[in-house]
């Protein structure tokens, strides 16, 4: 009814209107992510390809990654972001690494493991099995020309210290096999 329009529009100057406007995008806006969130859309892990608890695939722009709770074993067969990735974080469900690139990680300096983590640990950013007898992963961006292995370590891991261009000496425990 054009009467009723016209006496809305001299009782609600466009202040009101423009408000009104504002309230009902926030509310369209608040549904959405909601929405987002329900269908596991909206998701910190979807950088992530998982598949049965095993981390076939990173999708994400590098920096600090966290492996999401749940993964149990991390088998990627290549880094897309690779220059880009500087530390991975891995969590407590982590049971096994059957595969983890790291030729294309030239800035990558550190690992962290999970506190509660019973199958790996990490010192001083390097990647060691739990009761740190074995090295798992030296990172091929942390900087320092020596490393010593620690007297614990009995066993170097395949490719432990592969892609590291820092080393020039590794000074080995008395333990290692």
């Amino acid at each position: 009814d054009p009467q009723k329009i016209r006496l809305y529009k001299q009782n609600h100057p466009k202040e009101s209107i423009m408000k009104l406007r504002k309230i009902i995008c926030a509310v369209i806006c608040a549904a959405a992510v909601l929405s987002c969130l329900a269908a596991g859309v909206w998701a910190a892990d979807s950088d992530f390809v998982i598949e049965d608890g095993v981390l076939e695939k990173y999708k994400g722009e590098g920096g600090d990654i966290v492996i999401p709770e749940g993964v149990t074993r991390i088998y990627i067969d290549y880094f897309p972001m690779g220059e880009k990735i500087t530390s991975i974080s891995l969590p407590e469900s982590l049971e096994a690494i059957t595969s983890i690139p790291l030729h294309n990680c030239p800035n990558f300096t550190k690992y962290t493991v999970h506190p509660d983590n019973k199958h790996f640990s990490a010192t001083d950013g390097i990647l060691y099995n739990y009761d740190k007898t074995t090295i798992v992963s030296y990172p091929p961006g942390k900087t320092g020309e020596v490393f010593t292995v620690p007297n614990s370590v009995t066993v170097i891991g395949e490719s432990a210290f592969c892609y590291n261009e820092h080393l020039t000496r590794i000074n080995l425990g008395y333990k290692i096999t």
